[in-house]
């Protein structure tokens, strides 16, 4: 039986790698990679969901962080590379870190049952960070057996002088294999044992 799976996007958008006071242009480097598990999830017929932030003016978050992604505004769009492929997306707006707090999300993972889901985007040590953390806590409160799975390709951060992205990257996804989290890691970096299933080889599996 074919297994149910559903793609993450998180925040593949203009404000935080093309332009605004959050903006990375180096988060570009994720793009194809990105883009690759799109497709392979696209061709398997899986549930694709992408977050985009989206935020009033005068947003309590922006107490913590820069004004950024504002409605309307063009922040708030995915990335170009990927609106070829928004057609076949479940685009959600969020106001918050953490995607897992709209309506929406959790309402798909109960209703269909997915063995696997898998994250990508961006950043990784905040809104990435924030939906998988949660992600975990409704696996084990709710359904232990489906899998969650986070290829380190697939995510980034942004760098400054203070914040070191692939630094910052690394303990992200130590931090996601503490958490049983099911972890691709990048050619050359440490063999996690956890990596055994990822949308790449189902293909193959599919056969």
């Amino acid at each position: 039986m074919k297994k149910k799976k559903m793609l993450v996007i998180v925040d593949m958008i203009n404000g935080f790698i093309k332009e605004g006071n959050l903006a990375d242009n180096n988060i570009t480097r994720i793009i194809p990679a990105v883009i690759k598990k799109i497709e392979q999830a696209i061709r398997n017929n899986y549930l694709i969901v992408a977050f985009r932030d989206c935020h009033k003016k005068n947003d309590i978050e922006f107490k913590s962080y820069p004004a950024h992604c504002i409605k309307g505004s063009s922040e708030c769009e995915l990335i170009d590379e990927l609106k070829p492929y928004q057609e076949h997306m479940v685009v959600i707006d969020k106001n918050t870190t953490n995607g897992f707090n709209t309506d929406l999300m959790p309402i798909l993972l109960s209703y269909f049952a997915y063995d696997e889901v898998e994250v990508v985007g961006c950043c990784s040590d905040i809104c990435v960070k924030d939906f998988t953390n949660s992600l975990v806590k409704f696996r084990f409160e709710n359904r232990p057996n489906f899998k969650i799975v986070v290829d380190e390709k697939c995510i980034d951060t942004f760098n400054t002088p203070t914040h070191n992205a692939d630094i910052v990257n690394s303990l992200t996804i130590n931090y996601f294999e503490s958490l049983g989290v099911n972890v691709i890691r990048k050619e050359g970096s440490n063999f996690s044992a956890s990596n055994n299933s990822t949308l790449d080889n189902d293909e193959e599996n599919n056969k």
